[in-house]
């Protein structure tokens, strides 16, 4: 009896991995897209420059964002783009407890994240996530 609930246990776990990975191929194009609006925001260059080991709100990063004309939409978005970023590993996450009682995401930059920062050189991955990007490039395909 008990080897039966093994088995049906293990079908549902494969079933739901599969599943997942389902999803994940659909959602393919969001990841690429996201990376390099947040590139061409400079996110990731402003959290870099909070300073190493730096984690911020998204709501701290809308501030200094350019030509951000609603703050609290913006940091909601900003978010939404960076905690997709998270489950890629390119960010850190950190969930921290609100004063309100909810709870806040503060994210840093994951050890990737490097190579879409311009180095001390100015060279970075940054150009070549645009150009895979760019229209022409992904009308091409």
């Amino acid at each position: 009896m008990g080897d039966n609930n093994w088995a049906t246990s293990l079908v549902e776990n494969e079933e739901e991995e599969n599943c997942g990975y389902a999803l994940q191929i659909v959602d393919s194009m969001a990841f690429p897209m996201v990376m390099n609006a947040i590139i061409e925001l400079d996110v990731l260059g402003i959290i870099a420059r909070a300073g190493p080991g730096r984690q911020l709100l998204s709501s701290e990063i809308a501030a200094i964002l350019p030509g951000v004309q609603d703050p609290i939409v913006a940091a909601s978005m900003l978010e939404r783009m960076l905690w997709l970023l998270a489950t890629y590993n390119v960010v850190s996450c950190t969930v921290v407890e609100a004063k309100d009682g909810g709870v806040k995401k503060r994210f840093g930059l994951a050890a990737v994240a490097k190579y879409f920062v311009p180095d001390h050189d100015g060279v970075s991955l940054a150009p070549l996530m645009s150009l895979s990007q760019d229209k022409v490039f992904v009308d091409s395909w």
